[in-house]
């Protein structure tokens, strides 16, 4: 087994693989010396820990799938199954992370904080006292959100109804036309057959074939192109120039940005994207890939036919994911990664930017690989 190892608890290793935290917030990073716990004192005149002071107490280095060992996690944090949190990170006392969330490096998440089930916190990204996410929202590297903020998502239903749950019942019930609160620009082509329901959004140039149903409040922007038998949730936001294939299924409040390609197949099952998942620019999805809840593909991955993307996984940019791979829930992707065909990674995995998996190979669940993992003796 070559090129796989797990990051040791080193300052160097730490400063290798958390990013600088930028100046306007040095005062409540978590690699400034002088963090305040919340009144603008330093550590020394409030009691509240250096950075040194934490990275050696245990009971502040909480080991666990899918927890970067350069990251602080207080004792008194509560971390959902399936959650990701990256190199330099601090999950300060009393937050709530829910299940399948991903914590970027550098990312801190101040004291009482709540982040909803498959929320993505940027890099470098400083999440203020008691602040609460919807589930599935996604905050950009380098913000600095106030205290007591909250934070939504795309807009979504509490009914208790799964995505799938909805997309039966409205193959089940959809009738073709569209709803009189719809906005259709004039130059959008919408097949006869099409049901387009309640506050509905196409935008100029777009193309709507036979038989699709597209849900309540979704957005469909220029010159995307439908396929027949698609079927799309509410609150779903489709960008830009994106082509979505024949028989594809994308659950409510998912994301797919422009120029994404969703592509079908002749036979076996759809592509589908489920709920809340995002698709970001110009990324090619494979025929009967399926995305999974809250998870996260940057801009231009590359994922092959048969690829199963697990529920709050977030996949770094320029990714290229062999036919029939599997990535299980909770796994990250830094950027540029190659993954070969029909290979497994384990949940909680994390693949540092440019890492690489050869063709069959299998990653144990909770696994850090900073280069090319295979099995191959060294020789």
């Amino acid at each position: 087994m070559k090129g796989r190892r797990k990051p040791d608890n080193s300052e160097s290793t730490h400063r290798a693989n958390s990013p600088a935290v930028p100046a306007e917030r040095a005062d409540r990073g978590p690699d400034n010396p002088e963090a305040r716990a919340g009144g603008g004192q330093p550590a020394e005149e409030n009691g509240e820990p250096t950075v040194t002071e934490r990275r050696s107490d245990p009971r502040r280095r909480r080991a666990g799938r899918g927890i970067d060992p350069t990251a602080t996690v207080e004792e008194t944090a509560e971390l959902g199954p399936g959650t990701r949190v990256g190199p330099g990170c601090w999950i300060r006392d009393n937050v709530t992370v829910g299940e399948g969330c991903s914590l970027r490096p550098g990312a801190v998440i101040d004291d009482g904080g709540v982040l909803g089930a498959g929320t993505i916190v940027g890099e470098r990204t400083f999440v203020g006292a008691r602040t609460t996410t919807a589930p599935g929202s996604r905050i950009k590297p380098n913000e600095q959100i106030a205290a007591d903020s909250r934070i939504e998502a795309a807009a979504r239903t509490d009914d208790g109804e799964t995505g799938a749950g909805e997309i039966k019942r409205l193959r089940e019930t959809a009738e073709p036309g569209i709803d009189r609160t719809a906005r259709v620009d004039p130059t959008a082509e919408v097949h006869d057959t099409a049901a387009l329901l309640t506050d509905v959004a196409i935008g100029a140039g777009t193309t709507i074939h036979a038989n699709v149903v597209v849900g309540p409040g979704t957005r469909i922007d220029r010159r995307a192109t439908i396929g027949a038998d698609v079927m799309i949730g509410s609150g779903v936001w489709i960008a830009d120039d994106a082509v979505i294939g024949d028989g594809v299924v994308i659950e409510r409040n998912a994301f797919v940005s422009c120029r994404v390609r969703l592509e079908t197949g002749a036979e076996g099952p759809q592509t589908r994207i489920r709920e809340s998942a995002a698709v970001r620019t110009a990324t090619r999805i494979g025929a009967g890939s399926d995305i999974g809840r809250h998870a996260n593909v940057d801009e231009e991955s590359w994922l092959g036919e048969g690829v199963r993307v697990g529920d709050g996984c977030d996949i770094g940019p320029l990714a290229d994911i062999g036919d029939d791979g599997t990535v299980r829930a909770g796994s990250t992707f830094e950027g540029c990664n190659r993954v070969g065909k029909r290979t497994e990674i384990g949940d909680g995995v994390t693949l540092y930017a440019q890492a690489r998996v050869e063709d069959g190979e299998a990653v144990p669940a909770g696994e850090y690989v900073n280069a090319t993992f295979d099995r191959t003796p060294d020789l």
